[in-house]
């Protein structure tokens, strides 16, 4: 609410009506429009350094700033730690996925070799042939 009475002190001061211009008169804001539109450049923008000076001098807007960047520091470090437990996550999912590529290379090998153990190469022709010992029997 006081950004708004700086606001309208500060439009005021270059002789606008903010409370007729938004309310009760759309022929007096249409009438301010066009005249800014008339404007050059550099008279739109001393008009707009001179209604932002109200809240400029508001020692509250400052105060509010200022507790923005107090809150950098407990900020940042809640996102490090956050960035650093999903690292560890990453890696403890690695880690799990590497394992189980482990046990499972390992069954493949451990099956394979029981597979050569319990067959036998027999030759049909000019073909050798990879077949249980049970057929051989």
């Amino acid at each position: 609410m006081q950004q708004q009475a700086g606001l309208a002190e500060g439009m005021a001061s270059v002789g606008i009506d903010m409370q007729r211009m938004q309310q009760s008169d759309p022929a007096y804001a249409k009438e301010v429009q066009a005249r800014m539109r008339a404007m050059p450049h550099d008279q739109i923008m001393a008009m707009s350094k001179a209604m932002s000076q109200p809240m400029n001098q508001n020692p509250n807007r400052h105060n509010e700033a200022q507790a923005m960047a107090d809150e950098a520091a407990p900020i940042k470090a809640g996102a490090e730690a956050g960035f650093e437990y999903s690292t560890q996550q990453v890696g403890r999912i690695v880690g799990y996925d590497e394992g189980m590529l482990g046990e499972i290379e390992l069954l493949v090998t451990t099956t394979e070799e029981i597979a050569r153990s319990a067959s036998r190469t027999v030759h049909c022709r000019s073909q050798a042939v990879t077949v249980p010992q049970a057929v051989c029997q």
